[in-house]
Formats: structure tokens, sequence, C-alpha cells
């Protein structure tokens, strides 16, 4: 069974719902090495990093340059299940993703993260529930939510963060079938989903080409306390006033003030509030 990496059209699909193969991300196609692209050997420029519309290519950029880290990518292929999270029906798929949050933050175990995993491992062939005589529009957001989730909670390798990177990938790329889906198998939709996700990829990795730094005399009580508060609560509503925290403090740094007053939407794992904390 290959997972379904990624579909361009419903051709593909039908081919898959004909055969009978319902479950596109199995116990054996979630192994990182099937399917998976070869790493980026060209540098990518800032340019591209700016206005890439394709998650993988900047992460595998990310990954080739050794600026990357299992939480923070862990962290983005949950930003992106949050994002399909309604479609999330069965609660096995919600804990996963809740679980491996709380794994990339070491607020949850290894043997967690592994039990999360597999209990989530079987819902896309339970999926839909609830429905007699599902279309096949509902079995396949159903079935790539539900891969998404479990994705997201793939068992560390230490030995190995190239797989783990991989794995979580994956995660990403259901996500983005989760719409492909539900706007009638369209490529546009995949196109606009794929592109918020790049945008959450700059929200939590920054610009590498101009990386910031925090001066330690701006990590006064009330910044680390305010940024504490929203990244505990996620009230990223307030990263404005954690703008003007860190600006009375001295911070006159037009990128990480800008990044903080900016209209995005901000996800665990941003990269100013992961720097006033210390997290990487």
């Amino acid at each position: 069974m290959s997972h379904r990496r990624p579909l361009a059209s419903t051709g593909a699909w039908a081919k898959a719902i004909g055969s009978g193969d319902h479950s596109p991300l199995g116990a054996d196609s979630i192994d990182p090495n099937r399917g998976s692209p070869t790493l980026r050997t060209q540098p990518m420029t800032e340019f591209e990093w700016l206005s890439c519309a394709d998650p993988e290519p900047m992460l595998e950029y990310l990954q080739c340059n050794g600026t990357i880290s299992e939480r923070k990518i862990r962290l983005f292929a949950v930003a992106c299940c949050r994002r399909v999270w309604m479609y999330m029906t069965d609660g096995r798929s919600r804990t996963a993703v809740e679980v491996a949050e709380r794994f990339a933050d070491g607020l949850a175990t290894q043997y967690e993260c592994k039990k999360a995993f597999s209990r989530a491992l079987p819902v896309s062939d339970d999926a839909p529930v609830g429905r007699s005589a599902p279309t096949i529009t509902e079995i396949i957001v159903a079935e790539a939510a539900a891969d998404a989730a479990v994705s997201s909670a793939y068992p560390s390798e230490p030995e190995s963060i190239e797989a783990t990177c991989k794995a979580l990938t994956i995660a990403t790329l259901d996500a983005a079938d989760v719409v492909f889906a539900l706007h009638g198998f369209s490529d546009a939709a995949r196109r606009e989903e794929q592109s918020e996700q790049c945008r959450v990829v700059r929200d939590i990795f920054g610009n590498p080409f101009r990386p910031e730094r925090v001066d330690p005399a701006w990590l006064t009580p009330s910044a680390i306390t305010l940024a504490t508060a929203i990244y505990d609560e996620r009230s990223f509503h307030r990263m404005p006033q954690l703008a003007d925290v860190l600006e009375e403090a001295g911070c006159s740094d037009a990128g990480i003030l800008g990044h903080c007053r900016s209209l995005t939407e901000h996800v665990r794992g941003c990269w100013v509030v992961d720097a006033v904390l210390g997290k990487a």
C-alpha cells in the first residue's frame, strides 16, 4: 500500500477507491523512507524562501542547512493538523495530535507518543464513522484527516532526524489533501492550503537568511510572563502586546517587532515567542 502523495487529480483518487484501497496511509506506508523525496541539493535563495508556496522544499532546505529541530517540525505538523481539526471526528485522532504537541515540548514521553500513534493508526480504516453509505469525498476527507493526525504522532527516531522529519512532513501533505478533497479535488484549493502552510513555516522558523537575535536585556520578567501566557494559553492575539513590552525594554529590531504586530496567524513554535522563552 502506498501513500497518495501527492494526488494531482480526481483520477488518482478514483483509481484508489475503485481498487478497494481505502487506507492511503497505513502502517506500512507510514515508513518515511517510502516515496520520500530526495533532499534538496541546491541552495534556496531568500527570495525563494519568502515566496515559496510549497512547504516541502522549505523543510528540506532547513534540514540540509542544519537549522531544523524535531520540536519545530513536529509543531508545524501539529499546526497543519489543527487547520483541519473539525474533520478529525474520531477521538483517537485528536488525542494523537494533542499528545504529539505535548511530546514536542517534552510534556509527554516517547511511550505515550507511541501509544497514541498506535491507537490512531486504524482510524482511517474506520472512517467515516456514522454513515452507512458515505460518499467518496467523505471517505477521502475522513481518511486524510485521520492520516494527518497519526503522522503527527510518528514516534521520534533519535538516531535519524531525517526519517522523523520525513514522516512528520507526511502529516502536512495529508492535511492539504483534506482541503483538496473538500473543494471538489481542486488543485487550486490544495495550492492555497500549501501556501498557508508556508506562512506557518515562516511563523515557526522565521527567515533563516536573516536570523534574529534577542538581546538578553529585553527579556524582562514582564516579557517572559507575557510570552509564557501567549504560548500556554494560545493567546496569540496578544502578540502586539509582546511587541510593546519588548520595545519598552529597549528592542528596536524591526523584524521582531514587525512579526509580533503582523496580521498573520501565529502558532505554537512562533519564532519570536520561542526566542523570548529560550525554546529551540
